[in-house]
């Protein structure tokens, strides 16, 4: 199966396991983006979840709670960010409003 790395602090804990799983399966059941594939799930007790995109090499950062959410706003900025042909470096989603965005250099 081509499934993302699970990477991070105390992984052996079934606690933390279990709060990365809602995860996984919100980004199988929102088809997440086409053509758009994550390589790694980081978990780190300070930022929460963060997420690596094959593809684009782009850094996204989830926090600690609301995965479902989140991943449909990130997936309306990638989407966004495609038609306009612009390149992200870091898109950051655990704000409860909005939705950051570091560009790369020379876009």
């Amino acid at each position: 199966l081509d499934l993302p790395f699970l990477r991070g602090e105390n992984l052996e804990d079934q606690k933390i396991r279990e709060k990365i799983l809602p995860l996984l399966q919100s980004l199988e059941g929102k088809g997440f983006v086409k053509g758009i594939k994550v390589s790694e799930i980081i978990y780190g007790e300070k930022l929460g979840v963060n997420l690596y995109l094959a593809q684009e090499g782009v850094q996204v950062k989830l926090g600690h709670v609301g995965f479902a959410g989140k991943i449909d706003k990130v997936k309306r900025v990638l989407e966004y960010l495609r038609r306009k042909g612009m390149n992200s470096r870091v898109i950051d989603a655990r704000f409860s409003k909005k939705v950051v965005v570091r560009p790369r250099n020379g876009t």
